[in-house]
């Protein structure tokens, strides 16, 4: 699986931006991104959505594997979850199987467009 600290200096480096004019740019200390981009400590939400806003990197990128993953999971509990609806008859799982087939069709899209993407 990727890593996103991996990505986090290439996407810097790629638009010429140095670690210290980011950590400004983000409000963090530089020590702090270094480590984080190094990961010797995890990515904080504030440094992802900054390098997210920053370079217009959308978020199933910088996750790549990890995005791809969690969406086949949600797809394929889905999928059960969708069988299990399917054996009872009433008003309430009529809308939650809705809700569900709603939410798979998104999932399918959007799948295929992240790996477009990708």
């Amino acid at each position: 699986m990727n890593i996103i600290h991996n990505q986090l200096p290439t996407i810097r480096k790629k638009n010429h931006l140095q670690l210290k004019d980011v950590a400004k740019l983000i409000g963090i200390d530089p020590g702090n991104l270094s480590r984080q981009e190094s990961g010797a400590s995890s990515p904080t939400v504030a440094t992802i959505l900054g390098y997210s806003i920053l370079f217009d990197q959308p978020l199933n990128i910088l996750f790549k594997d990890s995005f791809t993953f969690m969406s086949d999971t949600l797809i394929d509990n889905a999928t059960l979850l969708k069988e299990e609806l399917q054996g009872h008859s009433n008003a309430k799982s009529g809308y939650r199987l809705a809700s569900l087939e709603k939410i798979m069709n998104r999932l399918l899209v959007n799948q295929i467009s992240y790996e477009y993407e990708a």
